[in-house]
């Protein structure tokens, strides 16, 4: 009985030795990754503001054409089958272009104020 006991005991403290050593061992190698992995974060955070200041906007559309109207054109000709176009991606549409997504939201807003169209969450309904 005694010699079970020593052997159990024995036992369970090879164990917790035996996983402190890998568990050690492990949160020292996810350290090391963690360290190298914030050294490559930072060279890319450095690199991405670095071209930031660089990066020349695309030319904006003619100033003859009212933006109203580019985007109702544009909602016309990508609405599907039901009459329904996405509002983001006419706001992605127009943002590539140059054009703040503020001045979009307030044309859209316009737009149904006119009845020209309904918004119903992220889609406008085209009439």
């Amino acid at each position: 009985m005694t010699a079970e006991m020593v052997n159990a005991v024995l036992g369970l403290l090879v164990g917790l030795v035996t996983g402190f050593f890998f568990e050690h061992r492990s949160k020292r190698a996810l350290q090391h990754q963690n360290e190298e992995l914030e050294q490559e974060l930072e060279l890319l955070r450095h690199s991405v503001y670095s071209m930031g200041g660089s990066m020349q906007r695309p030319p904006s559309a003619p100033p003859s054409e009212d933006l109203a109207q580019r985007v109702y054109r544009r909602a016309v000709d990508t609405q599907d089958s039901r009459g329904r176009v996405s509002i983001p991606g006419l706001i992605v549409h127009f943002t590539a272009s140059g054009v703040p997504s503020s001045e979009v939201e307030d044309v859209i807003a316009t737009l149904c104020q006119e009845r020209r169209c309904r918004r119903t969450g992220n889609v406008l309904e085209m009439k």
